[in-house]
């Protein structure tokens, strides 16, 4: 079973900060030790805010790269993109200056994607510095729900690319999504949900009276688990 810190505030714009602060301590933390850092962020209206105060952090951001830890298969100027949200709420302000990989492409199939991907990320050959996860109310993320078709075979995957397709039964939507590994091997990993609802379910996953995607990652995590919670 894992161990997390867990961080309790009485406001989610304190949380914001506190963990926008943090984030951006790993960060420079990376970049002073090795000269460049890698930042896989979720998408989702939770972390809008988080976002939007983690872009006002002054680190070296021309020397972090930022990824998604999942995607919608859809054009990015659509409203559900994952990749709009993060270009709208981080990569302003001082992190402007960072470099984004993002998944969607329009003229390619999403079964394609995890081959051509390949080439574009080989920034992830090495372990991901920081790691921003939420939590749907049922103890799915990213987006990997146990009903989910494919999913089984997924959670079981220890090598291969570093990208897979995911198919949804309950989105019009298939995802594209970082491979069970590059979650998994992340230094840092930063949980990130609010509401009493989202809590209660987190510990049911903690005692191991739920069994979910997210507790199967933080099971498999080799890297330092904080949670930032508010209500």
């Amino acid at each position: 079973m894992f161990l997390a810190d867990d961080y309790n505030f009485s406001s989610t714009e304190k949380l914001n900060t506190a963990l926008s602060g943090e984030i951006a301590d790993v960060l420079a933390s990376a970049i002073s030790k090795k000269g460049a850092a890698v930042l896989v962020v979720s998408g989702g209206n939770t972390h809008a805010g988080m976002l939007s105060k983690l872009s006002e952090q002054v680190i070296s951001w021309s020397n972090v790269t930022v990824l998604l830890t999942n995607d919608r298969w859809i054009a990015t100027t659509h409203n559900r993109s994952h990749e709009g949200m993060v270009r709208r709420y981080l990569l302003q302000n001082e992190a402007a200056k960072a470099s984004f990989v993002g998944f969607y492409a329009s003229d390619i199939e999403i079964d394609q994607a995890p081959t051509i991907l390949e080439d574009k990320l080989d920034v992830l050959n090495r372990p991901v510095d920081a790691l921003i996860l939420g939590m749907g109310e049922d103890g799915h993320t990213a987006p990997l729900f146990l009903k989910t078709e494919n999913m089984e075979d997924f959670l079981n995957v220890k090598e291969g690319p570093k990208t897979t397709f995911v198919k949804l039964n309950s989105e019009i939507e298939d995802r594209i999504t970082l491979s069970f590994s590059v979650l998994t091997n992340a230094h840092h990993i930063f949980l990130h949900f609010t509401g009493v609802l989202k809590k209660e379910v987190y510990q049911k996953i903690v005692s191991g009276d739920l069994q979910t995607s997210l507790g199967r990652v933080l099971d498999t995590s080799t890297g330092h688990i904080k949670l930032f919670w508010a209500a």
